[in-house]
C-alpha cells in the first residue's frame, strides 16, 4: 500500500488562517491511521497545511480522484498504482504503507470463514463467493488468486462479491458469501 499523489493535477487553496487545503483520499482501514493521528494531533497544522480526509471503497477508487483533482493524495495500493502507471498516468509514490509480517496469524488482512464453514485451506476457496472491497485489484490479483493457486486450487472459479470492509464480516456471518478477505481493524 501507497500514499500517492498526481503529477499535478488538483490544485490547492489557501484558507482564512493562510494554510494550504489538502483533500487526502483514504479507505476505513488502519493503514490509514497515522494520517488521522496526524490531523488530530496538529501535525499538518503546524506545517500550514489544513488536511482533510475523504473516505472511498479503496484504491482502485482514489487513483481516479487523485487524477481528477479531487484528491491531491491518497492512500492506494501497488496492483491500483501499476495499473495506473501502464496507462501512463503520471501517478507518485510519496511513501511506502504497510507490509504483510510473514507469520501466519499474525497479519493485517486475512480470508476469513464462519467457524462451521467446510473451507479449510486456501484451496478450498475455488468455487465458493468471496468477499473484497474491489474488483480486480490487489486483494482479488496479487492476494487470493495467488494463494489459491499455490495451493493447487482454480482461482479462476471463485466468485468474487465487491463490498466495503465494514460489511465483509457480517456478510461472512450470515452466509450471504462463503468467506471474506478483510483487513484491520475489521479482522
Amino acid at each position: 500500500m501507497a500514499l500517492a499523489c498526481g503529477g499535478g493535477g488538483g490544485s490547492s487553496a489557501t484558507n482564512a488562517a493562510g494554510d494550504t487545503a489538502i483533500k487526502v483520499g483514504v479507505i476505513s482501514i488502519v493503514d490509514v491511521a497515522p494520517i488521522y493521528l496526524g490531523v488530530s494531533k496538529g501535525f499538518f497544522k503546524e506545517q500550514h497545511l489544513d488536511v482533510s480526509l475523504e473516505t472511498a471503497q479503496g484504491g482502485a477508487a482514489i487513483v481516479p480522484g487523485v487524477m481528477s483533482g479531487q484528491f491531491q493524495f491518497g492512500f492506494s495500493n501497488t496492483i491500483s498504482l501499476l495499473l495506473a502507471q501502464s496507462q501512463g498516468l503520471p501517478v507518485k509514490v510519496v511513501s511506502s504503507g504497510n507490509a504483510s509480517t510473514g507469520e501466519l496469524g499474525k497479519d493485517f488482512g486475512a480470508v476469513v470463514v464462519k467457524a462451521d464453514s467446510p473451507i479449510r485451506t486456501t484451496a478450498d476457496l475455488a468455487g465458493k463467493k468471496v468477499a473484497v472491497n474491489t474488483l480486480k485489484n490487489i486483494n482479488t490479483t496479487a492476494t487470493i488468486n495467488e494463494v489459491v493457486r499455490q495451493a493447487g486450487g482454480d482461482p479462476s472459479k471463485i466468485q468474487y462479491v465487491e463490498l466495503a470492509f465494514p460489511d465483509i464480516a457480517a456478510a461472512v456471518a450470515k452466509g450471504d458469501v462463503d468467506a471474506g478477505q478483510v483487513v484491520e481493524p475489521f479482522l
